[in-house]
């Protein structure tokens, strides 16, 4: 059975500082944090984990560093340094975006999350150009 893959573009600032929606734990999840020292592993909620933490998680090595700026497109540059990050996300919902999308707003950060599909991410590879809205 083959799945969708939505890709989040979502600015590094953004990536760092929301916190990750319920709904994603609730379809992914549980996850938890690694275990300090003797401690027990520390389950990731909305109140304790950002999406950094959880995608990182769950989705090992699936995040794409790029710089976008007047001069165009870089893809693959290293984190430090980047200025979005384009997450694969396989069978995102509905309620997954609209919670994503929600965190976002309630920060007020410039530049929001972009999902893109499939050839959508293809044609922003190619051209650095997003969808229109």
């Amino acid at each position: 059975m083959a799945f969708a893959i939505t890709y989040l573009r979502i600015s590094t600032a953004n990536y760092e500082a929301l916190p990750i929606p319920q709904p994603f734990l609730n379809k992914r999840g549980p996850l938890y944090f690694p275990p300090v020292g003797e401690a027990d592993p520390v389950e990731m909620t909305s109140s304790n984990a950002g999406i950094k933490q959880a995608y990182e998680d769950k989705y090992p090595n699936m995040r794409m560093s790029v710089i976008h700026n007047a001069n165009g497109l870089e893809w693959g540059t290293a984190y430090e340094g980047s200025t979005h990050q384009i997450l694969a996300l396989p069978n995102l919902s509905q309620i997954e975006i609209k919670e994503i999308l929600a965190a976002a707003d309630a920060i007020g950060f410039d530049l929001d999350p972009v999902i893109l599909a499939h050839d959508e991410i293809q044609i922003y590879k190619l051209t650095g150009t997003l969808p229109p809205a």
